[in-house]
């Protein structure tokens, strides 16, 4: 049971008499003899043991959170968690109350509506002492008592990498790598819907989907339905996100109140309608406000130097490129089908910038030593490739060494011909610069 806190809103105190109500009819069971009784939340209310708080590392995302070190604290509200709002205060150990966090909207999903939650910056000095909740809606005010933070490791969680999806249609199947050595006691997948938003906090998108796994699960196929009647939507914008925790019991489910220690890695894609021969690499985006298209970031082992990777952002009328700080060179390219399969790959070699035409399903090789950026252009803007669509353009790409592939692959939306002295001076690649066109819907 919680305690009401009188002291936040005037509405608590009409539910103090409910929650005195329920204890004495339990006291009363109990002398008559009754049984065990397990008290539930009246609407509006807290569920017990619903409770959690623990520190969350994000990786960047396209789906409104903030990335980063973050402390995440969250509880269920019988009936649904629509309207509601919640703040933190941390008391020191001397029970000094020393920081309350703004209110927050508890932002329900269509996974979960009961779910009341937010978060602020990691803070190391705020763990030895003792967290507590605060829950406002229209029956009240409630304070709830947090986890304790005492057992939290130094350092956060880290990210998976290597994600890929294999499989067209509805149901596909995401692979992904578990970082050695991390305290690894839980697998948990979510889908976010990137065209629908949180009802009550819009600046985030939607989850619709989650699925606990075991500790060393590295591999989930979506089920062709959702439990909610819901299923992916072929053209869709989604993102998947693979959740690696640390419970405070070291084993798996007990929900959020389990949680001690979490990292959440997330990648765009649409589900692919064209199958390919192996697994898709999928990125992480990267948007920034008033960008035309967002940037994706890849993360993956490069073990063969041979073994060809094809990788799947967002598609446009042309690509960027880049390798990132270490990458191996890229050794080859392969393009797919997109408005006539014919393109212009643009490359530097020694100062000069060189130009190749190159049709659909030609491997094409760079010259000794590979190259660490390329473009892609001419592709016909009447192909309707959707910048932010995060499977519509699957690259293929060899690499000359062994190592690990942390690039980028950036849309161009549209093009103008430039001077080649001016392009190199700007980008060190291609013929490109940008205009902006309007995203078609």
């Amino acid at each position: 049971m919680y305690e009401t806190s009188n002291e936040l809103c005037a509405g608590a105190r009409s539910a103090a008499p409910r929650s005195a109500l329920r204890l004495v009819a339990l006291a009363v069971l109990l002398a008559v003899g009754a049984g065990p009784m397990t008290v539930s939340a009246a609407p509006g209310e807290p569920i017990a043991g619903t409770a959690g708080l623990w520190r969350d590392f994000r990786g960047v995302n396209n789906i409104g959170l903030v990335a980063g070190d973050r402390l995440e604290y969250r509880v269920d509200i019988e009936g649904g968690a629509l309207g509601g709002t919640i703040a933190a205060q941390y008391r020191n150990t001397a029970g000094n109350l020393v920081f309350t966090s703004n209110g927050a909207t508890c932002g329900p999903t269509s996974a979960n509506p009961n779910q009341c939650g937010a978060s602020l910056a990691f803070n190391p000095s705020r763990i030895a002492g003792t967290w507590t909740a605060s829950v406002m809606n229209p029956t009240g005010t409630y304070s709830v008592a947090l986890p304790s933070l005492a057992s939290l490791s130094a350092a956060p969680m880290p990210l998976v990498t290597d994600v890929r999806v294999t499989g067209t249609g509805s149901a596909p199947t995401f692979s992904w790598t578990l970082p050695t050595g991390a305290p690894v006691d839980q697998v948990t997948v979510t889908v976010y819907d990137n065209n629908v938003r949180r009802a009550d906090r819009a600046q985030l998108s939607d989850a619709i989907f989650v699925q606990s796994l075991g500790a060393s699960a590295t591999s989930f196929t979506m089920p062709a339905s959702f439990g909610s009647g819901l299923s992916l939507m072929q053209g869709g914008d989604y993102a998947f996100s693979i959740n690696i925790r640390d419970t405070r019991n070291n084993l798996p489910g007990g929900g959020a109140a389990n949680i001690l220690n979490q990292s959440r890695s997330f990648f765009g894609f649409t589900p692919l309608t064209v199958s390919v021969p192996g697994s898709v690499y999928l990125p992480q985006v990267i948007t920034t406000a008033g960008a035309p298209a967002p940037v994706y970031q890849f993360g993956f082992a490069v073990i063969d130097p041979n073994q060809t990777f094809f990788i799947d952002p967002a598609s446009a009328i042309g690509y960027r490129y880049r390798i990132g700080t270490g990458d191996p060179n890229f050794a080859s390219v392969l393009l797919p089908s997109a408005g006539d399969d014919d393109f212009l790959l643009s490359y530097l070699i020694g100062g000069q910038s060189l130009s190749q035409r190159l049709r659909t399903g030609q491997q094409f090789f760079f010259p000794q030593g590979g190259v660490s950026a390329f473009d892609v252009t001419d592709i016909e803007e009447s192909a309707g490739l959707d910048p932010f669509n995060a499977t519509a353009f699957v690259t293929g790409l060899t690499f000359t060494r062994a190592g690990q592939f942390t690039g980028t692959m950036e849309p161009i939306v549209a093009a103008i011909p430039v001077p080649a002295s001016a392009f190199l001076m700007a980008s060190g690649l291609g013929l490109i610069a940008w205009r902006l066109r309007r995203r078609s819907t």
